[in-house]
């Protein structure tokens, strides 16, 4: 996760999934008020914690939003994922411009 530039986090029906309770407030807490990665998260809407995922993302960042379906999780994600690719090339061209 520290070398990743899109971290996801999808908390899925049928478990409490603490292992990604744990990673999810723990990268929440370490980059708190820093927008270096991208950060996607969304959770089922069965999922029994989600109240407690939508609360603790308020509260740890403001601008990170909780999608409330598959759907709009990926979509998202894929967002992200494109832009990142997008930097990424850029970033190369200029290297190889200079």
């Amino acid at each position: 996760m520290k070398k990743s530039d899109i971290i996801s986090f999808w908390f899925s029906e049928g478990s409490v999934n603490p292992i990604t309770l744990l990673e999810y407030g723990k990268h929440l807490k370490s980059n708190m008020g820093m927008n270096i990665k991208h950060l996607v998260v969304g959770c089922h809407p069965n999922y029994e914690r989600k109240s407690n995922v939508i609360y603790q993302t308020e509260l740890e960042r403001k601008d990170l939003k909780v999608n409330e379906d598959f759907d709009s999780f990926y979509e998202e994600l894929v967002d992200n994922l494109i832009g990142s690719i997008s930097g990424y090339r850029i970033r190369n061209l200029n290297k190889t411009i200079k």
